[in-house]
């Protein structure tokens, strides 16, 4: 923290000698560290300029990964649209209160400290509030009723931990360049899943090295159809796991009651009549065609009648009482089957079996070597900084410690 720095300065004589045994004051160390943002981005890529003119950024292969650091707000901090709307009237009840308190107030410094504490209250408030119509723009998949903010840190998102859990967080994107263990490029998103992230954290890198990597590689959950595609169009190889398609469906069979020998996979298809034949025999007819982004999935359905009466009808569609059992057969793009069959190949799958060693490395290094598993400041644009603070001093000990082994090498 600025306060620990502040106090380090005093006896420490590694900080007494970066500081000249001058004393920095906390509160300028806060401050500093929040400001200033676009000359930080600037000294990052910078720093990554001078990395790659010493040969020690290949972009030949880039491995993606994301982390969660848990935001500095608690997790009963989270309150409702209507908890908030009352708050924010009794903070401006309290702040005109204060107001009329501070003329009497016999200690002029105390009556600053209230009239500061209550506006902030009231900011904090109003920005949680603010942050409603922002997850609703988001499409946030929870009801109104349901959606909740933080009071300390409206922009946090409540996230799954690594460790199991839920919790008040930020998901921090970073890309790592294989061929030393460089951060290229960091961000910090609202997003809990990394679904989204793949392309934006391509983007980074071409803007921060001026070139899109040769191949980037992540985990299961970057892999979708449609980065996949994505990846193909931008000439950018895409190495990660093959999808579970059918782990997935069978968790969804579960959940409905149907047997395993009423799986989709048990109903044969006929391409003369573009039909499908259940195990008991029974037609299901083609019905309609669906797009779903850059997947096109063409439905069947049986007859009402053939279902009702079924003998079996309990174990394969129990809960259909209006219509017949209905299934769908997908048109496998054939950039996805380029994919599939590229990893099933040894040497992507070696490939793959890297991505740990060199994606986790920054993430471990930033939270426990440099402490960094809960962010100290508060809101989107300063936890970035925060977070690009932890990058540029990861690249610069990787810098001293490869330039260290250059000079060793040549004595």
């Amino acid at each position: 923290s600025a306060r620990a720095i502040e106090q380090l300065c005093e006896w420490d004589p590694a900080y007494q000698w970066l500081t000249g045994t001058a004393v920095v004051n906390a509160h300028t160390l806060s401050d500093f560290r929040v400001k200033h943002e676009q000359a930080l981005k600037e000294l990052f890529v910078q720093i990554l300029a001078l990395l790659s003119a010493d040969g020690l950024i290949a972009l030949e292969r880039v491995m993606q990964d994301g982390t969660k650091i848990r935001a500095s707000a608690a997790s009963d901090s989270f309150r409702k649209k209507e908890r908030i709307e009352q708050g924010i009237k009794q903070a401006k009840e309290q702040v005109a209160a204060v107001d009329e308190m501070a003329e009497e107030e016999t200690s002029r410094r105390s009556a600053k400290a209230r009239q500061r504490a209550q506006r902030e209250r009231k900011e904090r408030l109003e920005a949680a509030l603010k942050e409603f119509e922002e997850l609703a723009a988001e499409g946030d998949h929870k009801g109104k009723e349901e959606r909740r903010v933080s009071t300390s840190d409206p922009q946090a998102r409540v996230m799954k931990q690594p460790g199991g859990g839920f919790a008040p967080s930020y998901n921090v994107q970073l890309n790592t360049d294989a061929a030393n263990g460089v951060v290229v490029a960091v961000e910090v998103v609202q997003a809990g899943n990394d679904f989204e992230q793949l392309t934006a954290g391509i983007d980074r890198v071409k803007q921060n090295l001026g070139e899109s990597p040769d191949q980037v590689v992540a985990d299961g959950g970057y892999v979708s159809r449609d980065n996949i595609v994505e990846m193909k169009s931008r000439g950018v190889e895409f190495i990660g796991p093959q999808c579970d398609e059918q782990g997935k469906g069978k968790s969804s069979y579960e959940g409905r009651g149907v047997s395993p020998a009423y799986y989709s996979s048990q109903f044969v298809y006929d391409a003369a009549s573009d039909s499908f034949r259940c195990p008991q025999g029974k037609i299901l007819a083609y019905e309609g065609k669906e797009q779903h982004n850059t997947q096109v999935s063409y439905r069947y359905r049986a007859q009402r009648s053939d279902c009702q009466g079924c003998p079996v009808k309990s174990q394969c569609c129990l809960g259909n009482r209006v219509t017949g059992r209905s299934i769908h057969r997908s048109e496998e793009l054939a950039e996805v089957a380029e994919f599939r069959h590229q990893m099933q190949s040894e040497q992507a799958r070696e490939i793959y079996r890297q991505r740990a060693q060199v994606a986790e490395t920054p993430n471990l290094w930033i939270k426990a070597k440099f402490g960094l598993r809960q962010f100290s400041v508060r809101g989107l644009s300063k936890v970035r900084m925060e977070a690009l603070w932890a990058c540029l001093t990861y690249n610069i000990c990787v810098w001293m410690r490869l330039r260290w082994r250059q000079s060793a090498a040549v004595a």
